[in-house]
């Protein structure tokens, strides 16, 4: 009852089936991973741990990369049994709509990597209909509206092609008084020390309407409510004119009515704004949709709001100004130094890099490799762990990039050097040798398949190593060879060596 119920709760199977998607793509995946395997049983091969006692086995038809092979294709079948292995993101409902109606409802179809979907900029409520299909509810606040929408994946990042576009005519788009409808343009709902109120010296909620107009616009008589709902919430007073291409601020201070007076640009509205979430309307005298916004959890002084003034886009403002032009500006990240450093060929190379950025509120980071990544290298994208093991000697400069998902975003990047030394001579252990009294047999661990020459000199300061005729194939744990002993001689040297 409880897998039942799981898989009949759309957004979280989907998520399942978005993590089985991301391991078959990376840890069980023979193309990533059977590098790293390689890498690490020539490490062992070549300090001796694959025979006795120790008996690495080599990963290869019959072992490990078998294995990940057989598990990545069990995970593709399951995906391509729910039908979500290869779904293209498409808005399947009409993408070119005419109407009189504000509100605008789409479908379409989306890849397992992508969790929300954004139009204009702005997270918009999601519904998973299916595994692969959604649907999104927005306005349409213009005459005629582009809506750009963007597949995002779970870690903040937009997903490659995953975008619509749609455009909406809104043949009941509110023109009465102007060309352009008055805007909801900034707001702060969890104001603590950026701006007073002078009604009672606190720091209130607030928000601003602007007249993206060239001519004044009057607003007497039209209502403000936080509920998309409710028409008739708050009735803007008498005399409340807006000059060209200004701002009014309004305090959602809730019950200070009294102190309004739009003809010196603040009104006091009687409701707050939720920290966690809510909706801002603005409704003309009878009650008809001019423009509102429906926003998420808020940050501690820190305003959201349109850039440019009056504009389609929505964004975290890098200062408040309430009253006053809005203003929006990125900073790029900050990639921590990184350290040039050395390991052997077969041994894993690990770390973390890490980045600062100063955007309040904190942006979402992305950590990539550059092109000049040697292959096998692998970067974490979430949090910056670095993975490679190296297979050949020689120095490499590596570059890493940190991005952000400002808008535009930004990135830093920096290169760091790993020099990879030659793995170690393997290891031979040599075993007790048979003498009798014409040979000397020399007996030692081997592996099997690997060849071996044994060479002598009579002095250790002789210049040059002989050797004793006839290379060893070994075809087992252990191997040996025998010399004649040398009449007259009473010593000799001998060491084992392995040939490629």
């Amino acid at each position: 009852p409880t897998m039942s119920r799981f898989q009949n709760n759309t957004p979280y199977f989907r998520a399942y089936l978005r993590s089985l998607k991301a391991i078959a793509d990376r840890a069980m995946n023979n193309t990533n991973v059977d590098p790293v395997l390689d890498a690490k049983y020539a490490a062992f091969a070549a300090n001796g741990l694959t025979g006795a006692p120790w008996n690495v086995a080599e990963p290869g038809a019959n072992g490990l990369k078998k294995w990940i092979g057989t598990m990545h294709k069990s995970i593709i079948s399951v995906l391509q049994s729910r039908g979500v292995l290869a779904v293209s993101f498409a808005v399947t409902s009409s993408t070119n709509l005419i109407g009189g109606d504000t509100n605008v409802v789409m479908n379409g179809t989306a890849p397992l990597e992508v969790k929300t979907i954004r139009v204009n900029g702005l997270t918009v409520p999601l519904t998973w209909t299916s595994a692969r299909t959604w649907t999104i509810k927005t306005v349409a606040l213009q005459s005629t509206n582009i809506l750009v929408l963007e597949g995002i994946d779970a870690y903040g990042a937009a997903v490659p092609s995953a975008t619509g576009l749609v455009t909406m005519v809104n043949t009941n788009a509110p023109t009465s008084q102007g060309v352009l409808p008055v805007r909801i343009n900034e707001w702060m709902a969890s104001n603590k020390a950026t701006l007073l109120d002078p009604a009672n010296g606190k720091a209130e909620d607030w928000f601003e309407l602007y007249n993206p107009n060239t001519a004044p616009f009057d607003l007497s008589g039209f209502y403000l409510s936080d509920h998309f709902t409710n028409t008739t919430q708050f009735k803007i007073p008498l005399g409340t004119v807006m000059a060209p291409l200004s701002a009014l601020l309004v305090w959602a201070d809730k019950g200070l009515t009294s102190a309004n007076d739009g003809g010196n640009f603040r009104l006091h509205a009687n409701f707050h704004l939720n920290k966690a979430g809510e909706e801002i309307a603005l409704f003309d005298p009878n009650g008809n949709w001019v423009d509102g916004v429906k926003y998420g959890a808020q940050a501690t002084d820190i305003s959201q709001g349109r850039y440019p003034d009056g504009g389609t886009l929505i964004y975290s403002m890098s200062h408040a100004t309430p009253g006053a032009p809005n203003i929006f500006a990125n900073t790029a990240p900050k990639l921590d130094p990184l350290t040039d450093t050395s390991v052997k060929a077969g041994t894993l190379l690990t770390f973390q890099a890490t980045a600062s950025d100063i955007d309040n509120p904190p942006q979402s980071l992305t950590f990539s490799l550059e092109t000049n990544a040697p292959a096998g290298a692998e970067m974490d994208p979430r949090n910056g762990t670095f993975i490679w093991t190296p297979t050949q000697a020689g120095t490499f400069v590596i570059g890493i990039r940190v991005t952000d998902d400002g808008t535009p975003p930004l990135s830093d990047a920096a290169t760091f050097t790993v020099t990879v030394t030659a793995p170690p001579p393997p290891f031979i252990a040599v075993l007790a040798p048979t003498i009798t009294s014409t040979t000397f047999t020399l007996n030692w661990e081997a592996q099997a398949g690997q060849t071996y020459r044994v060479q002598y000199k009579l002095n250790l300061t002789d210049g040059q190593w002989t050797d004793v005729p006839g290379d060893i194939p070994a075809v087992g744990s252990s191997a040996s060879k025998s010399d004649a002993l040398e009449s007259g001689a009473d010593h000799r040297f001998y060491r084992i060596i392995t040939i490629p």
